[in-house]
Formats: C-alpha cells, structure tokens, sequence
C-alpha cells in the first residue's frame, strides 16, 4: 500500500511539472506580445513644424492605467474571486466514496488532502492550486454532504465521499488537469481506504474514464 502510494505521487508530481512549464512558457509568450506592442511606435497626428508645449502632461496610455475590469453585473467594479467568474459552461466531477458504505473522519480527510497538495481554502472546501499565486484552482473538492464544506470541528459529522470536480474549459491544458484530478482521486482513496466512482457513483473504470476524455477532448484552451 505504502509503493502504490510513493508511485501515485510521483505521477502526480511528474504532472504538476508538465504543467508547470506549459504555463511559464505560455507566460513568456504573453510578455513577449506585450513587449511587442509596448515597442510599437504611436503614430503622430500633429503638424511636424507646430511646436509641441512642454507644460503638457503626457496622456497616460491605456495599458499602464489599473483599470477594474467589469463585473458579471457591470458596475466596473473589481470583484471579488467568488463572483467575477462567470458560471462553468461544463464541468467534469468524479467522487470518492467509503467502500462498503464506511464513512471518513474529517480529520483523516483533512491530512489525507493535505498530503496530496490540496489547499483549504475559499468556500470551506478543498482546491488544487495553479501553476502561480494568481492563477485559478486547477481542481477543487467538495464535501458529499450538504452544503458541500468541511470543517476543523473534531464534533464535525464524519463524510460519505468526496466529490473533485473541474470546470470546463480549463486556463491550463485540460487533459493534464484532468490526470492529475484521477491521480488525485486515486491517492485519496488510497489513503482513506475508499474507490474512485463516476457522476452515477458507481466505479470508475478505464471506459468511464475514456468517455471523459471523449468529453473534455472538444474543450481544450
């Protein structure tokens, strides 16, 4: 138990790297663009021998200004990460069930997800963090239970399973999001002594996991 668990986080280590160069390359390609246009010279629209005043104040360009971008409802506030995504268009969720019915202690949760990379944070739940500080969860998993949070509270009732889930599509490449959330899901049950099942709660085998590859292939950013 203990080599199956050393090899599910190598794997998930390996793709945690592979994604990791995917979104520093993508980031030098933006700040390359953005050179690009920085160095672009503004044509001039004055009289070459019109004197040009220098009490003026340069114009600040639109790229150097903090602009708040516009909310969902359009009050150009700056929102908050709650409210300024918009709703997922799709999402993909698998579950982490108790075998034979048995139940997880929060606090064997709470490790358990820890140990695998998970972060408690935003809404009481679980998430798996991008590539850099600003980036979006790659994942995020929620309690089985009703409303779906966890709690520190050694009073806390203990869960049926737990539910990771991604939304489509993704800011990093979707199928390796999605490999490390088996992955994931793997040592979870791993280490609670649980199964991975589908959207149906029944198990997840190799042609269930094909048919959600089939799903997310037409998604990829």
């Amino acid at each position: 138990m203990t080599d199956l668990r050393v090899v599910l986080l190598l794997a998930g280590v390996l793709i945690l790297a592979l994604i990791w160069m995917l979104e520093m390359r993508r980031e030098r390609n933006a700040q390359r663009h953005r050179t690009v246009l920085r160095q672009r010279s503004t044509p001039s629209y004055h009289d070459e021998n019109e004197p040009v005043s220098r009490d003026e104040s340069p114009e600040p360009r639109a790229e150097t200004l903090d602009l708040p971008p516009m909310s969902p409802t359009g009050t150009g506030r700056r929102a908050d990460a709650e409210s300024a995504a918009p709703a997922p268009a799709d999402f993909i969720a698998i579950h982490v069930q108790g075998a034979a019915r048995s139940t997880f202690a929060l606090s064997a949760v709470f490790n358990a997800a820890e140990s695998a990379g998970l972060v408690f944070g935003d809404r009481q739940i679980f998430h798996m963090p991008g590539v850099n500080s600003s980036a979006a969860p790659l994942f995020s998993m929620a309690n089985m239970l009703e409303p779906g949070t966890f709690s520190r509270d050694a009073t806390a009732q203990p869960t049926r399973g737990l539910t990771l889930f991604m939304c489509l599509p993704t800011e990093t490449d979707v199928n390796m999001v999605f490999d490390l959330m088996l992955h994931t899901a793997d040592l979870l049950a791993t280490s609670l002594g649980g199964v991975v099942n589908g959207m149906d709660r029944q198990p997840l085998s190799q042609d269930r996991i094909a048919a959600l590859r089939q799903k997310i292939a037409g998604r990829r950013t």
